[in-house]
């Protein structure tokens, strides 16, 4: 039941954290020498050390050994997913709205269903530390406004255009934060740290913001 969910969120997120590499991407400091270039890649930050398995266990109330954390060695983002306590119930539900789908198309009308997820995700995403605080924030306004008229960017030869508009500015998450509320995702920057945090545990979107703050001023703390 798991498998098929995590594979699909999987590539929806590495497509979203190449979205934002490009979005944020319009900032750039100093260029290094060749060898500095090779001593910067190696101490690009490990994101499971700002935000752990532990962490994320404690946070929301589960058992350690029922959260899959994902993170590849060298990439800068990870994200953490376990089923939700009604799992097989959604999935019962999502199986019926599925066939009732096929009905109505083959009977030629249009269906626009939701399907609710089985598992609960934590995106993170340890974007970059810039050279200075006004040069994140730089960054930080110049990827909202990049995102929010739309990006195309290629991955395996096809086209993805992506168009993240964030409605919401939120108050007390480091220096600015701002909200993607069809995204679940809040990023924010601190001092020189530019982050994303996707947090999508409920069908309440106040729910899952409030749940994203919180964990924010986890990772904080920890900078």
């Amino acid at each position: 039941m798991r498998a098929v969910g995590l594979r699909g969120k999987m590539k929806i997120l590495t497509l979203l954290c190449i979205v934002l590499s490009f979005g944020c991407s319009g900032t750039e400091g100093s260029k290094p020498s060749a060898k500095k270039s090779v001593k910067k890649k190696a101490e690009k930050p490990n994101p499971t050390h700002f935000l752990t398995l532990e962490m994320v266990a404690s946070h929301f109330g589960v058992d350690v050994s029922k959260v899959t954390l994902k993170h590849r060695e060298g990439n800068q983002y990870c994200s953490y997913i376990w089923d939700k306590e009604n799992a097989e119930e959604i999935s019962k539900k999502n199986a019926e709205m599925i066939m009732e789908k096929m009905k109505k198309k083959l009977a030629g009308e249009e269906v626009d269903m939701k399907m609710p997820s089985t598992s609960n995700t934590v995106f993170f995403h340890f974007y970059r530390t810039f050279d200075s605080e006004l040069e994140a924030a730089n960054g930080f306004n110049g990827m909202l406004t990049r995102l929010k008229k739309g990006m195309t960017v290629e991955n395996k030869g096809t086209a993805h255009t992506f168009k993240v508009d964030y409605d919401q500015e939120v108050e007390g998450v480091g220096d600015q934060a701002a909200w993607a509320s069809t995204m679940n995702q809040l990023s924010f920057q601190t001092g020189p740290h530019m982050i994303h945090l996707k947090v999508d545990i409920s069908e309440d979107g106040k729910e899952n913001l409030a749940q994203a703050k919180q964990l924010a001023a986890k990772v904080i703390a920890k900078l």
